[in-house]
């Protein structure tokens, strides 16, 4: 029963099996075609990639390893032949010392072992002797002790000869040690005897040349005083290294060697001229101290300091030398020179007036920043600033915005007329950061180095086109018609654009053309004298012509002009070419006609 039961329960898995089989292979069979190959397209891809993947790290490690053996082959092969055999002599040498050091150190430590139980045994001999009998006096235990102690040397006289082996050269060495660093401490010098009395060791003779030259920065003589400048003696001594002086103690030995009354004071001396000596200097550090700091501006790297070498010396002075604390505060504070002028004389330039008062134009113009614009006869001039007796400079590094010009590139061009030019386009300044040390005398700059530039903006350059192009030679006769009054147009192909008269009062005719116009030949209208050709002001180039009969023909706002004063023309000969100088507004001519000095409507004259 249970068997079947078993058999029926197996039967029954079976076939949940197959319908679970059947129902994945009807899902299967459920895709379409194109679904079905896209699902094995996909599976072939993923194993393709696998393969492609597991191949790469296969070579990668094969690769590895191959190499890896060759690189160790090579360094064996390398190591055997270059380096085995200086490894194993360093080897055997490090042995060998090692073997040696511990030979040393083991004798050392053997030998301090015997000297440290010498030293304990003779103390305890010593020690026992002195004790031997304690009811007795000091002295006589002290002799026993000192009887056990020469017992002591006699039984170990062996042990007693090793030590002062050992102990005098020791005791030699370090002798010779302290001798040695004895005599270091001793040098040579120049032993110095003034004025009868030794007053010092020096390092040379140097010395006291220095130590003269600050004796007599410390002196002030009056007419009658004798000079104290008395000839040393030298000698050559071997003294200890503190006993030498340097130059401001053996001036002060100097002056303590004299037979004057002497003070110990702060001496004053400015580029080297000596004013004088102060008990007490602390109000003039003061003051040089404040008037520094007037000039101070905080930036972290200014260098403040006197144009001129100040010097506060304390030592011994003659009392003869002692001056008032406020004498010296009033020099400080006081002005060298004054503010001197120069008058004006015709013909002067600023370059003239400063060769005269031997200054630079620079210097010249920093005094008087009008000058290179305005200078007029009689006017006053600064040509030297009254300075400060002790002035102060300052240095520092400054940083600024600075323009950068831009260059003028020319082209060249046929299509514009030759003494025409026109500007395609217009330039724009760059910029640059400058960074510069710069140095100021009491606020008024005296010098600039430039340290570093830094472009911020490039320059955009100006490109200008240059015409180079001819005029039309139009040399052919006029051939058009001639008025009652006998004159003909002094343009071809132009029209009036603006009339004689009118509101504005235009003394004559404007005539311009359709086209530029620039460079037309201009004609003479009649003949006649040319009586000016030049610059006429406003009208800019322009020729005058005589006609005869107190008539005259004006040609203004020419661009060149072919005729000078003096030449005799024909009617219709070109006398100038049309243009826009003088006050114009594009190219024309403009064209006047005078009776006796009158003006008149010049179409009344014209056909």
């Amino acid at each position: 029963m249970a068997t079947k039961q078993m058999e029926k329960h197996t039967e029954q898995k079976l076939d949940d099996d197959t319908k679970k089989e059947s129902k994945v292979t009807n899902l299967q069979f459920n895709l379409s075609p194109e679904e079905r190959f896209e699902t094995e397209k996909k599976e072939s891809t993923l194993t393709n990639i696998y393969h492609i993947i597991y191949n790469f790290l296969r070579v990668v490690g094969l690769s590895t390893i191959k190499t890896g053996k060759e690189i160790s082959y090579r360094y064996s092969a390398i190591y055997v032949r270059f380096l085995k055999r200086h490894v194993e002599r360093l080897e055997d040498g490090f042995i060998r010392i090692t073997k040696i050091l511990l030979k040393v150190i083991r004798f050392i430590g053997f030998k301090i072992n015997l000297f440290l139980h010498f030293f304990i045994d003779a103390n305890n001999v010593v020690k026992a002797g002195f004790n031997q009998n304690k009811d007795k006096g000091f002295l006589v235990r002290l002799k026993d002790a000192n009887k056990a102690f020469l017992k002591g040397v006699r039984n170990n006289t062996r042990v007693f000869i090793t030590l002062l082996n050992y102990a005098i050269p020791v005791a030699a060495t370090v002798g010779f040690v302290f001798l040695v660093n004895y005599v270091s401490g001793m040098h040579f010098a120049v032993s110095v005897e003034y004025n009868g009395n030794h007053i010092g060791y020096i390092e040379n003779e140097n010395v006291f040349e220095k130590a003269e030259a600050k004796l007599q920065e410390r002196m002030i003589y009056k007419k009658e005083e004798k000079k104290i400048d008395k000839l040393p003696k030298f000698s050559v001594a071997v003294v200890p290294k503190q006993e030498i002086k340097d130059d401001s103690q053996l001036t002060d030995a100097i002056i303590q060697s004299s037979d004057k009354d002497i003070i110990q004071a702060t001496g004053i001396s400015i580029d080297g001229q000596f004013y004088g000596a102060v008990k007490n200097a602390t109000d003039i550090a003061n003051k040089l101290e404040e008037k520094k700091e007037k000039f101070k501006t905080g930036k972290p790297d200014e260098e403040i300091q006197f144009t001129k070498d100040v010097k506060l010396e304390t030592g011994l002075f003659l009392a003869d030398n002692m001056t008032k604390e406020e004498d010296i505060i009033k020099l400080i504070d006081s002005e060298e020179e004054k503010d001197a002028y120069y008058q004006v004389e015709e013909g002067d330039t600023p370059i003239i007036i400063a060769a005269k008062n031997d200054i630079s134009v620079d210097e010249l113009v920093q005094m008087n920043p009008q000058i290179m614009s305005k200078l007029l006869i009689g006017q006053s001039v600064l040509v030297n600033k009254s300075q400060p007796f002790l002035p102060v400079s300052v240095i520092s590094t400054e940083t600024y915005s600075a323009e950068v010009g831009f260059e003028r590139k020319v082209t060249e061009s046929t299509k514009i007329y030759k003494g025409q030019s026109s500007v395609t386009r217009k330039g724009v300044k760059g910029e640059e950061t400058i960074t510069a040390k710069v140095q100021r005398v009491n606020g008024m700059e005296i010098g600039r180095e430039i340290i570093d530039r830094v472009r911020v903006k490039d320059p955009v350059d100006e490109l200008v086109t240059k015409g180079t192009g001819t005029f039309y030679q139009d040399n052919t006769p006029y051939r058009g018609s001639v008025s009652g009054s006998g004159f003909i147009w002094p343009v071809s192909g132009g029209y009036i654009s603006s009339p004689f008269g009118g509101g504005r009062r235009h003394t004559g005719i404007d005539i311009a053309f359709r086209g530029n116009g620039y460079g037309s030949p201009i004609r003479a209208a009649a003949a006649g004298r040319v009586v000016f050709a030049g610059w006429g002001g406003s009208y800019g180039r322009m020729v005058k012509i005589d006609n005869g009969g107190g008539v005259q023909t004006w040609y203004a706002h020419a661009s060149s002009l072919l005729v000078k004063p003096g030449d005799v023309v024909s009617q219709g000969e070109t006398i100038a070419r049309v243009g826009s100088t003088g006050n114009s507004t594009g190219n024309h001519l403009h064209f006047e006609v005078q009776t006796s000095g009158n003006r008149q409507n010049p179409l009344r004259w014209l056909p």
